[in-house]
């Protein structure tokens, strides 16, 4: 039996890391929850996570680069959802090279959903 997709999650509120694990606990995936992404490029190589979650505010490196780091690298495919309360989170996303947004407050279904878009079942 294959193993299940990892998801991580890197946002400093500990309530949104809260939410989003009780939303995405109804997925088959593993979730992994950081409330920094100083250990980005370590955590990708260790848990080679299906998707990653990233807020745009997170401590000293922002979720755009965070993101364009992860894209110009080895893990260019996992698929990152970059959410961010910033009206403009489209075009952060579009800047980062994320392969999808959500703008904060997002509906739970939709993340729901596109998490399931990036580990391939239909929602």
């Amino acid at each position: 039996m294959a193993a299940k997709p990892t998801v991580i999650i890197y946002d400093d509120n500990q309530d949104l890391l809260d939410m989003c694990e009780m939303v995405l606990s109804t997925v088959d995936v593993e979730i992994i929850t950081r409330m920094n992404c100083d250990s980005l490029m370590a955590d990708l190589a260790g848990h080679q996570p299906a998707v990653v979650l990233m807020d745009n505010h997170i401590g000293t490196v922002s979720g755009v680069d965070a993101v364009k780091k992860m894209k110009a690298s080895e893990f260019k495919n996992i698929c990152t959802i970059l959410f961010s309360a910033n009206f403009h989170v489209k075009e952060l996303a579009d800047e980062a090279g994320a392969d999808y947004y959500l703008e904060k407050p997002f509906n739970i279904h939709e993340l729901r959903n596109i998490v399931l878009t990036c580990i391939g079942v239909n929602a």
